[in-house]
């Protein structure tokens, strides 16, 4: 069935992709990036700030890390926004938080805001990282201009049935000791296309999933959010709250995510006010990286609409006129 006989098709579409660009041919992120470490909150933190203009947070996905937005760094720079990707707390090379809960997630991401005296930015999200976006315009909908859900956890509780193991205590402790396989058969599932798997990337997961800060903080997360009927109840996202966001979205989903199923995509573009939403077609949980070019010209375009600021100044001129 095509997207377009969706109930949601109103205010979905079905992107053609003419022919899927490999992420081997778009230009990652020059080697004078490194990545940078600061302290917060008591944890050493990696971080990359690049750019100027408006600010552009970009947060990854359970057991990835800010290299995940290699392929979208340096286009929005050239677009001339600021694009800041974070290792969250407990992932990539960052020092594993004293609290997993959301709340603490959501607050971590505002403090850095704060730090870094930005009164308000544009969050795109993948994965657990589009839930902690989502959850972020909801309690704080004025600190966010324009929200792009990229395959968002949170809207289903549905999702593949080995990341439910690690909400099954006895399995668990041991999960998230993963080999260079299981880093390959991960990333089997992420992308649709399995021949994109880049050796250079599992070894650095691999490498990064050794750091006991990372296995506890997949341990405990799990433990807390998921089980063997999938995300508990407790910790999707509530229609009352998405209700609540006020920021320019963006809902983007492969049709192939092997991940969580692009059904919850209807959800999420429902609840939210305004949502739009694109489905991309052959197209896996990671559209940032499998279908890198194509993303990027989405993503800017959506940057460039009208966001929460101005569009309540537009309201409040039609009020008065």
């Amino acid at each position: 069935m095509g997207a377009g006989f969706w109930p949601w098709g109103r205010r979905s579409r079905s992107v053609e992709l003419p022919g899927r660009l490999l992420p081997s041919t778009i230009a990652p992120l020059p080697d004078h990036l490194a990545p940078r470490f600061l302290r917060m909150e008591g944890m050493r933190i990696r971080y990359l700030d690049v750019g100027s203009g408006p600010a552009v947070i970009l947060l990854h996905g359970m057991g990835h890390d800010l290299l995940g937005w290699r392929y979208n760094i340096m286009p929005l720079v050239r677009a001339g926004f600021r694009a800041i990707a974070l290792d969250l707390p407990g992932f990539g090379m960052s020092d594993a938080p004293a609290s997993v809960e959301p709340e603490a997630y959501q607050q971590f991401v505002l403090s850095w805001m704060d730090m870094h005296c930005l009164p308000a930015a544009s969050l795109v999200g993948n994965s657990m990282g589009g839930a902690l976006a989502a959850n972020i315009a909801s309690a704080a909908p004025d600190r966010v201009s324009h929200l792009l859900l990229v395959s968002p956890a949170g809207f289903g509780r549905e999702l593949a049935w080995w990341f439910r193991l690690l909400g099954v205590d006895f399995l668990a402790p041991i999960l998230p000791r993963v080999s260079r396989l299981g880093v390959r058969q991960f990333l089997g599932q992420v992308y649709a296309d399995r021949k994109l798997i880049d050796e250079t990337e599992v070894e650095r997961l691999y490498q990064e999933a050794q750091r006991p800060e990372v296995s506890d903080t997949l341990r405990r997360m799990g433990k807390m959010t998921l089980g063997v009927g999938g995300v508990r109840p407790d910790y999707l996202i509530a229609d009352e709250a998405a209700s609540q966001i006020r920021a320019t979205t963006l809902v983007v989903w492969g049709t192939k995510d092997r991940i969580l199923p692009v059904k919850h995509s209807g959800r999420a573009a429902a609840l939210i006010p305004d949502a739009e939403l694109e489905l991309l077609p052959g197209i896996g949980h990671c559209p940032q990286m499998e279908a890198a070019e194509q993303f990027n010209q989405r993503l800017i375009a959506h940057l460039a609409r009208p966001g929460f600021a101005a569009r309540t100044r537009e309201r409040e001129k039609s009020g008065a006129a």
